[in-house]
Parts: structure tokens; sequence; C-alpha cells
């Protein structure tokens, strides 16, 4: 699920923070029953919407309300990447007991760039590479997903930049197959 968090506006109108919470919790708890009689878990998409400090605060002000049965994360390794660029390790161990989806996919994190000439409004693309063609460090991650509740199989979220395209998905599954592969070496 996206669960996109105005924190601009947050910022701009004193208030709306808990007007938005108090909403957003209703909603959930609102399609709890129903979700837990079905066996059905909400994850929350990790975004690169908001900056590192509000992405915690999401996820955390989430979390102490509603158990793992309920929600988790899934954990988009190209938007943890773009806002938190080397620390993208840090927040998936952060919450690594509540992965339960991933979007594999590398890029070149920050620096992130101004838009809209507005500082505080920042951009880096969300290229959707192969693992290893980015600057997210994959023996890191693996270490972390080895030890997180994600099941098998990881889910590529990819795109192919290259006219070869059966080159591209060749080395996709490739690093796939090596992903999986040293995650389950690291859970022995």
């Amino acid at each position: 699920l996206h669960m996109y968090v105005p924190y601009m506006t947050f910022q701009e109108e004193p208030g709306t923070e808990e007007i938005f919470y108090r909403q957003a919790f209703r909603s959930f708890d609102e399609l709890m029953p129903y979700a837990k009689e079905r066996g059905i878990r909400i994850c929350l998409e990790s975004m690169p919407e908001a900056p590192a400090e509000e992405q915690y605060r999401k996820f955390d002000r989430m979390f102490e309300r509603y158990d793992r049965d309920y929600m988790g994360i899934c954990l988009d390794t190209g938007h943890a990447h773009i806002i938190l660029n080397q620390d993208v390790t840090a927040f998936a161990k952060r919450y690594q007991d509540r992965i339960f989806s991933v979007h594999i996919n590398d890029n070149l994190g920050g620096p992130r760039v101004p838009i809209f000439n507005r500082e505080e409004l920042t951009w880096c693309g969300d290229m959707h590479l192969i693992p290893g063609e980015g600057g997210i460090d994959w023996n890191a991650m693996t270490d972390v997903l080895a030890d997180s509740s994600y099941e098998l199989p990881l889910v590529l979220e990819l795109s192919c930049y290259d006219k070869d395209v059966m080159g591209f998905l060749k080395k996709s599954y490739a690093a796939g197959i090596h992903l999986t592969e040293q995650i389950l070496a690291k859970r022995v």
C-alpha cells in the first residue's frame, strides 16, 4: 500500500499531522477485523516522498499501533536508497521483523536535487536498476533479508534501458538467483 505522508503540510499547518494520522488509524482500524479474519496482512511500501525522519516517524507510528500479524512493510530497496543513501540497510534492519514483501531494485541513491525551485523538495531518480548496477550494498542487504521475516521468492522491480531485452532479462535473472543464493546461505 502506498501511504503518502503530506509532511510539508504538517510543517506549514500545525495540527494537520494529528488529523492525518487520526484518519489513517480510523481507516486501518475499520479494515482490521476483515483483514485478520481472512489472514490478510497490509504492507506499507517504503516510498521516496518524504525525508528519512518522516519515513521513520510514519512506520514507527503505524507499527506501534498495529501488530505484525496485521501490518508490515513492503521494502522497496530503490525507494529506501533514494531517501537514505547508505543508511538503507539500517532502515531495513530497523523494520526487519516487519518485512513481508519486497521490491528489489538498485539506483544511484543521493545526492538529492531540488525540484520546482524549492530546496525542501528534492528528488533522485528511481531507476529500477538490476541489483549491483547502482549504489546499494547488496551483501549488507542480504544479511538483513536473511534475518528478516521475508520469505522467498524475491520480487525484482526493474526497468530495461537496453535495446538488448534478452540480455537484460538474463542479467536480471542471474542477479535474482545470486541474491536468493546469498540469502539462503546466510539463513543456514
